[in-house]
């Protein structure tokens, strides 16, 4: 079964140093987390609580069509 997706967060241009990603197209994902607990996953290493903000994944279709970002999650950006 799927895990809901509530929430996204986004990441500045100089966030995310640690991978080779451009953290300005990046909305991170926790499937099956909640907002809190994605924030809880963004203060740890490798993120180290640098990220700009979070958003209701309502939102994440105007991201991708104004700005083309695009999801994962945050194992898909510790791995990459």
């Amino acid at each position: 079964m799927k895990k809901k997706i509530t929430h996204f967060a986004t990441f500045g241009s100089s966030q995310l140093a640690f991978t080779k990603l451009n953290p300005m197209s990046i909305c991170a994902v926790l499937p099956g987390g909640t907002e809190e607990e994605l924030r809880e996953v963004l203060r740890e290493e490798p993120f180290n609580n640098r990220y700009c903000t979070t958003y209701p994944i309502s939102q994440f279709e105007d991201m991708r069509t104004n700005f083309g970002m695009y999801q994962l999650t945050v194992e898909e950006i510790k791995n990459s």
